[in-house]
């Protein structure tokens, strides 16, 4: 018959020892142990937290916003650059008159408007000296032109490669065994 003495745990370990007809139970002293020291645990691994990737996302989204923001900047500027006039892709060229008798400037100086064509030859076709302050603003009109299309071509080739990159990653995330 197990008697256990008063105040005691019966789920402590104990050591029984016999006393007469008795069975007197005490409590065994366990070795020590160091001490516990509860270690710091961060709820995320490596400290990054969930919305890590939340404002990653959110600047990925203010980047392509401002891109796109950018792009409609610039098809305004192209639709104002074409209400403004011709765009003429070229150069002026200039040359000068054999004429002796007349001392007037513009009269000893003749204008040709020149660009390539489709096979890389130069063409020219004479541009009178009055038609030279419009043939240049028409020229500088497609050297801008060209500005907003070589802006408006990286533009659309940095959102292009953002789509595929997130595409890429979307598939990846959906691989990822991570059941909704």
């Amino acid at each position: 018959m197990d008697i256990n003495p008063p105040n005691s745990n019966p789920l402590e370990p104990t050591n029984k020892r016999r006393l007469g007809t008795a069975e007197v139970h005490r409590p065994t002293e366990l070795p020590p142990f160091p001490k516990y020291k509860p270690t710091r645990l961060s709820r995320y691994q490596n400290q990054y937290s969930p919305n890590l990737a939340i404002d990653v996302l959110h600047d990925i989204e203010a980047i392509a916003c401002q891109w796109q923001d950018r792009l409609d900047q610039i098809h305004d500027q192209i639709t104002a650059l074409y209400h403004q006039g011709p765009i003429i892709e070229g150069w002026l060229e200039s040359t000068p008159n054999s004429t002796h008798g007349n001392s007037s400037a513009s009269s000893r100086t003749s204008y040709r408007l020149c660009r390539l064509n489709e096979n890389g030859e130069v063409w020219s076709r004479p541009c009178p000296s009055e038609e030279v302050a419009s043939m240049s603003l028409a020229i500088h009109r497609y050297q801008q032109l060209r500005q907003f299309l070589n802006q408006k071509h990286m533009l659309e080739e940095r959102l292009s490669q953002l789509a595929q990159s997130l595409k890429s990653l979307h598939r990846q995330l959906g691989d990822g065994g991570m059941e909704r």
